[in-house]
C-alpha cells in the first residue's frame, strides 16, 4: 500500500466514505512515480504568472495544498512550515503553498505570518484539479 492509499484508508476509517461519495476526481490523484503538472500556469503574490518547473532549482520541490489563508488549521500550518523552512532547504528542498486565495490573500497572510516560503495562486483551481486535490465543499445552511 502506498502512501496515499495509506492515507485514503484510514481518513475512510476515521471518518466513514461520506466525504469521498460523489467525488469524481478522487482516480486522478497523484500516485507515487507519478508525473507532476509542471507546466501549469499559476500567480504568485506579486501577480506575476509562474509555472512550478520555475521553483525546481533544489532537488526536491514539496508542494503542498491548502483551503484558505488566514483559517486556524491554515495559519498553524504553514507557521510551522516557516519555522521549519531552513531546515527543509538544508535538505536540498523547497517548498510551495497553493491555495484557491487571490493574490491579495497570500500577501496579507504572507506579511501577518512571516512567511518565508511561496504561496501560489489557484483562484480557478487548474493546478489543484491537475493534481487531483480539489473537492467542491458543500455547506448545509440553517436557517
Amino acid at each position: 500500500m502506498n502512501i496515499i492509499d495509506s492515507f485514503n484508508y484510514q481518513f475512510t476509517k476515521y471518518f466513514g466514505d461520506k466525504y469521498f461519495k460523489g467525488v469524481d476526481n478522487q482516480s486522478k490523484i497523484l500516485r507515487i512515480g507519478d508525473k507532476a503538472p509542471l507546466d501549469i500556469q499559476i500567480k504568485n503574490p506579486a501577480g506575476n504568472i509562474v509555472r512550478l518547473n520555475d521553483f525546481l532549482n533544489k532537488k526536491y520541490l514539496v508542494v503542498y495544498f491548502y483551503p484558505k489563508d488566514s483559517s486556524y488549521n491554515c495559519t498553524t500550518e504553514a507557521c510551522e512550515i516557516r519555522d521549519v523552512y531552513s531546515k527543509i532547504k538544508n535538505l536540498n528542498a523547497d517548498i510551495v503553498g497553493i491555495s484557491k486565495d487571490n493574490t491579495k490573500s497570500h500577501l496579507k497572510f504572507i506579511t501577518k505570518n512571516s512567511l518565508n516560503f511561496r504561496l501560489l495562486s489557484d483562484e480557478d483551481h487548474t493546478i489543484m484539479d491537475a493534481f487531483g486535490v480539489w473537492i467542491q465543499k458543500n455547506i448545509l445552511v440553517l436557517y
